[in-house]
């Protein structure tokens, strides 16, 4: 075993130690810029409650007098991943890790293991949850809105991490690339650097590439100099969706760390009025930077609690945008340790601030006024419920044809909303609204 891997495997422990403990820990610049680290790391917590699930057959960890430390659980977690999951041979994962005489016999139970065998009496929710890895919670929402093949397609969709076949996004920064020849010189660059990209069908200025070339873009000059923006094109269609105006005043809620209110200004031409507030001071920080780094000079950024947002009372908006904080139910793929806090009050708690969100919103609409809302949410909960309680206030706006349906309510979809799934749409999972305030 290299010292580098070493230094590596060490580090994951460590924090996967503080996981099972329940502390979330802040991962540092130097772990996030180790691959092998963010890999297993975020494959581990990803597939929690099914290593989980397996640690407990192979070990004693239901017999309370029989308890396993934090770091040996760790330790297991990881042999069972590499193991079962990345079928890695034994002799490679132990010569990688200290094996004391006490962990003989879970190495040895863990051999003989069926994962098949193991699911055959659980309820069919159970099984969901553990063959897909995701909260029986979740699963329990969901299965209320999708048919079950469906369910599954996108549950699959949200787990999918293949370095050499899926793909990510990245928009081209139109205020920084001033004319046509300076894109094909950025593209030819990128393919000099055996970036392969393709085009998108909806916008000209989204592309995709391979993960395996995200390094890559990121140390790239394009990306270094503000040309190039790595964004999800969900972020991008609710941007659009908005369809703001050059010389509009426009209000971008719960805007850090900045992606959505940059788009808005590209899509103005950076000659709107856009006033972006967000509670956070560190990701308020996050976003000027953004902005600086990017040559976007027309928002005007708040340290400001979105509900009541430190403006004048008789300032009325253009149109509002609220891309409101949610459990992330959609976007479970890029922060794998938000599967584990969906539950009722986690949920609960982030209707509540939506609802406050919508009302402030609305209220500061002018008549006749554009609202966009949305949420990175697969629950009908922060989305379509949320809306019926505003329908008396608004007027609902058609999508583009491409967005889908949302869900149905008591038989009927709701005008004016829509989703973006990720098995149909290779996005997060959103969903997005567009309604105009009654006069």
């Amino acid at each position: 075993m290299n010292k580098k891997n070493s230094v590596s495997i060490h580090n994951l422990l460590s924090f996967l130690t503080k996981f099972v403990e329940g502390r979330i820990s802040y991962i540092d610049n130097e772990n996030r810029k180790d691959p092998a680290f963010m890999h297993y790391y975020n494959e581990i917590v990803r597939y929690w409650n099914r290593l989980n699930f397996i640690l407990s057959r192979t070990t004693n960890l239901n017999n309370k007098d029989k308890k396993l430390k934090s770091d040996t659980i760790a330790k297991y977690l990881y042999i069972i991943f590499c193991y079962i999951e990345e079928k890695t041979p034994l002799d490679k994962i132990l010569s990688e890790i200290n094996i004391k005489n006490q962990d003989l016999r879970f190495i040895k139970k863990l051999t003989r293991f069926s994962f098949k065998r193991a699911l055959e009496r659980k309820p069919t929710i159970e099984k969901l949850s553990l063959i897909y890895a995701y909260p029986t919670f979740l699963i329990r929402h969901l299965e209320s809105y999708m048919q079950k093949d469906f369910l599954k397609e996108n549950l699959v969709q949200m787990n999918s991490y293949d370095m050499n076949t899926d793909m990510f996004s990245f928009f081209i920064n139109n205020l920084a690339i001033k004319n046509g020849e300076e894109l094909n010189i950025l593209l030819r660059d990128l393919k000099d650097s055996k970036i392969e990209v393709v085009p998108d069908n909806d916008f000209s200025l989204l592309y995709y590439t391979l993960l395996k070339n995200k390094k890559k873009i990121i140390l790239s000059h394009w990306y270094r100099t503000g040309k190039i923006i790595i964004v999800d094109k969900a972020s991008l269609i609710v941007a659009s969706v908005l369809a703001p105006k050059e010389g509009e005043l426009i209000s971008d809620s719960c805007a850090a760390p900045g992606i959505k209110t940059t788009l808005l200004a590209q899509l103005t031409n950076n000659r709107s009025k856009i006033i972006a507030s967000d509670f956070s001071y560190k990701r308020t920080k996050e976003m000027n930077s953004l902005l600086k780094k990017l040559s976007i000079y027309s928002v005007f950024s708040l340290n400001s609690d979105s509900i009541t947002p430190v403006i004048r009372d008789d300032i009325k908006f253009d149109s509002v945008l609220i891309d409101a904080p949610c459990t992330g139910s959609g976007a479970l793929f890029s922060n794998p340790e938000l599967k584990w806090r969906q539950n009722f009050n986690f949920l609960k708690q982030n209707m509540i601030l939506q609802t406050k969100l919508l009302n402030s919103g609305i209220n500061n609409l002018k008549p006749g006024g554009i609202l966009v809302y949305s949420t990175c949410s697969l629950y009908a909960e922060e989305g379509e419920l949320q809306i019926l309680k505003f329908l008396d206030k608004l007027e609902p706006i058609n999508l583009p044809e491409w967005v889908s349906n949302g869900y149905k309510i008591n038989d009927q979809y709701i005008e004016g909303t829509g989703r973006l799934y990720p098995s149909i749409h290779s996005t997060k999972g959103f969903f997005i609204s567009k309604f105009k305030k009654k006069e």
